[in-house]
This record gives C-alpha cells, sequence and structure tokens, in this order.
C-alpha cells in the first residue's frame, strides 16, 4: 500500500471501496458532508486537525492533487507539491498547521519518500534508514512527532515515530501490512496490523487487528465485531476511529480502550458511521471536538471525502 499517482497507492485504496456492499442500518446520531476536490475525479481524505483543517487528495487519474479544507469557513486550499520530485501526497496535518505526507522518488512511483511540509511551505523530504523502496508517514502530533510506516524487502512493513528534532525513529509491530496512523499529543498512536495465528492472544485468528500503542510502548491490540478491524484517528482523550469490512461492507466507527493486551469491542450497526446511501465509509481521523473524516464511496465507485460532525 504505497503512496504514488494514482497506481500502487490511490488504486490500492480504491480497489478496497470497490468490493463492498450497503449496510443495512446507520447512525443518525451524525450530520454528514461531502468533501470533494473541484476539478478531480476522486478524492480521498485522510486527516483533521483540532482546529477543524481537513487534508487530504484529489486524483485525476494521472497525478494527486494535495489539499487543506477548511470545514469552518468551506474553503479549499491547494498545497504546492514538492519542487523536483514526480508527486506529491498530503496525509496529516498538526493544530500549527505542519503537514506530514509522500513524495515519489522515481517516475514510475516505485520509489518514495516522506516529507515534513512547514507552515510556511517548506518541504523537509527524509526517509527511514531502513526503508525498502519507501518511507510513508501518515501522522504528525502537536509537538511534531511524526507517525508512519516503511517496507522491508520482504514485502512487509513496519511502523515508526519519527523525531525530527533529533532525527531518530522508534520502531515498532512489524507485520505483513503494518499502517500507523493518528497520533494524538501524549505521542500514543493507533494502526492496523495483519498479524499471524496466535499473535493477537493465544488462539487469535489471522488477519487485520486494530492497535494502539501508547507513549510508553505498550500496545493493545483489537476487533470491533470479531471483524477485521483498522485504526486511523486518535484524540487526546482516547477516543479511536476507524473501520471494519466484513459481509455487509465497509463502516467506520468511534471506540475506546480499557488498555487491556486485546479487547474485543461491540459497536451495534446502528452506532456505525455509514455516509447516506453510499457503499462504503472508511474513517481516516478524528479530532478533540469528535469531528470525523475520512473516505466514503458512492454506488457508482467514486471516491468522496467525508465529514462526519456529531449531533448536539
Amino acid at each position: 500500500m504505497q503512496l504514488v499517482r494514482r497506481s500502487r497507492f490511490s488504486h490500492a485504496f480504491i480497489a478496497l471501496l470497490g468490493a463492498t456492499c450497503a449496510w443495512q442500518a446507520q447512525s443518525d446520531s451524525y450530520s454528514y458532508q461531502l468533501v470533494d476536490h473541484p476539478g478531480t475525479a476522486d478524492t480521498l481524505v485522510f486527516g483533521v486537525n483540532n482546529k477543524g483543517s481537513v487534508v487530504g487528495n484529489g486524483f485525476d487519474g494521472l497525478n494527486s492533487h494535495p489539499f487543506v479544507y477548511d470545514s469552518r469557513k468551506q474553503m479549499y486550499t491547494a498545497v504546492a507539491p514538492a519542487a523536483g520530485y514526480f508527486d506529491t501526497v498530503v496525509f496529516g496535518i498538526n493544530e500549527a498547521g505542519v503537514m506530514v505526507g509522500g513524495v515519489d522518488t522515481s517516475p514510475d512511483g516505485s520509489t518514495s519518500s516522506g516529507f515534513i511540509r512547514s507552515k510556511d511551505g517548506t518541504f523537509t523530504v527524509f526517509s527511514h534508514p531502513d526503508a525498502f523502496t519507501f518511507t510513508q508517514p501518515r501522522g504528525i502530533s502537536s509537538k511534531g512527532l511524526v507517525s508512519g510506516f516503511r517496507d522491508v524487502s520482504d514485502g512487509s512493513t513496519v511502523g515508526f515515530i519519527f523525531n525530527p528534532k533529533n532525527g531518530t525513529f522508534v520502531d515498532f509491530i512489524p507485520s505483513r501490512l503494518t499502517i500507523p496512523q493518528g497520533i494524538n499529543a501524549r505521542g500514543d498512536v493507533v494502526g492496523s496490523a495483519f498479524l499471524e495465528p496466535d499473535a493477537a492472544y493465544p488462539g487469535s485468528p489471522p488477519g487485520l487487528y486494530g492497535w494502539l500503542r501508547k507513549s510508553n510502548g505498550a500496545v493493545s491490540y483489537f476487533r470491533v465485531n470479531d471483524l477485521p478491524t483498522r485504526a486511523r484517528g486518535l484524540t487526546d482523550s482516547g477516543l479511536i476511529a476507524g473501520a471494519v469490512t466484513g459481509p455487509a461492507g465497509t463502516a467506520a466507527f468511534v471506540v475506546s480502550l480499557q488498555g487491556l493486551p486485546y479487547e474485543s469491542l461491540t459497536v451495534a450497526d446502528a452506532d456505525l458511521l455509514v455516509f447516506p446511501g453510499n457503499d462504503f465509509t472508511f474513517a481516516g481521523g478524528i479530532g478533540n471536538s469528535g469531528i470525523v473524516v475520512g473516505v466514503t464511496a458512492d454506488p457508482s465507485g467514486t471516491s468522496h471525502g467525508f465529514i462526519a460532525t456529531k449531533a448536539k
């Protein structure tokens, strides 16, 4: 699941959109708004900060068009691509307006590096020293710590936290597919991993599990409704946003954990987030106010960003 031009990254995500059908029930405790980048066919949204700034990318079939959407003013601002690279994709933003994402370092998108973009538009491109072909940052905390993952020569991935102040990486949770994303002010991180049998708990089946890694290194694995689970967003209070995929399709959730090594959570279908009338709802981020952002797909398979706001 590497980023890149409408090839590995966007196709991998959009392939996930197509393998779904509609949920029969949906939460009426949220109001929904579409986020569609003007002039592009598909829009993918990944992150939101606590000021309501949403980051995503429009795709026109060849290149990505990164943007920031001000959810309060309902305004789009284009993010100029990093000079000297083949494509630029934005994944996360913190309260200071600092963004993280990735750039293609080869014309075919087979190699890529991460970047940190300061508020003044300056890009700092970096790679994990042990990355095989790519380094992909996904989130940035209010203190500037960066969460992300890199690949290994055998095709697996490893999560990391990068501290740009001293240039150090902390690696964690290697698996067939580890994707960290949300990181809060404490330095806690959430994500997902494809675990082997018995890895989550004795007797656990293989597959996708969500996880929460505390800043002290303690890890809690979890599943929602015993379904393949991906965690993507995390608030300072510990609320986790993500998505589950089952026979009825893919729907988003918001949950919290007790901190046990493994937790099996139950969320009623009526409490899952499902964009009205659409086939797919995948949460990518959550703000401290409870605003949830992510990607939804309509019946034609076109992807859109969305914002879900808790009803008062």
